[in-house]
Formats: C-alpha cells, sequence, structure tokens
C-alpha cells in the first residue's frame, strides 16, 4: 500500500484510512479527567464518558475521520474518541526538502531545511 501518492511537486495527499496514522499517547491536557467515547465519528453518537485512568495509553489509532479516531479499548471494542480531546503522536515524515529543494522556501521558515541534505 502506498503511504502517499505524489500529486505534484508540492502536493502530497494520503489516502483516508492509511494504517499507522499514530498513537493516542494521552489526553490533552493531561490533567483531563474524562474522555467522551462515541459510537461513531459523529457528535450525535456519543455513547458516554470515560475515566482517563482507566485506560491504559498508548492506543493504536485504526482510522481517522472529521476530528475523530478510532481506537479499540481495553476489551477490544471499537470505539471513536475526540482527537481534541488527545494527544497524538504522527508517524508521519517531514516532506520539505521532497516537495520543494528551492532554497526561498527553507529559508522562510528558519529552521525547516536542518535536515536536507
Amino acid at each position: 500500500m502506498w503511504g502517499a501518492l505524489a500529486v505534484s511537486a508540492q502536493l502530497l495527499v494520503v489516502p483516508p484510512g492509511w494504517a499507522g496514522e499514530g498513537d493516542v499517547l494521552g489526553p490533552a491536557p493531561s490533567s483531563r479527567a474524562t474522555l467522551d467515547r462515541f459510537d461513531d465519528a459523529d457528535v450525535n453518537a456519543r455513547r458516554d464518558a470515560m475515566d482517563t485512568a482507566a485506560v491504559t495509553f498508548p492506543m493504536e489509532i485504526l482510522e481517522s475521520r472529521g476530528g475523530y479516531v478510532k481506537v479499540k479499548d481495553g476489551a477490544g471494542t471499537d470505539m471513536w474518541l475526540r482527537s481534541s480531546q488527545l494527544r497524538i503522536r504522527r508517524d508521519v515524515p517531514a516532506t520539505v526538502c521532497v516537495a520543494s529543494n528551492r532554497p526561498h522556501y527553507q529559508a522562510s521558515t528558519p529552521g525547516i531545511a536542518r535536515d536536507c541534505p
């Protein structure tokens, strides 16, 4: 499966539901006591709220859609969480060197091209 499809030299598109979207590291802010659970990626599909102390982090993201992420709870049941309530690690490499090797793009943001060859 392709991780990204180059549409142009400066635009990369990632297919929806692409595997390897990252991990849920914990609640955001870390002092949050509960997380809203949903049956679907829809604000009207709210199931309940769960205590963050009862959750084992990190949790693998199975799918993301419209501000929600799908994960499995401790019992192996799929559930949706609001991404705005979570700290998420994204496993997406930077593509500034691939997208553009023109100095004026790299110079416009200090430090952005530090890893470019």
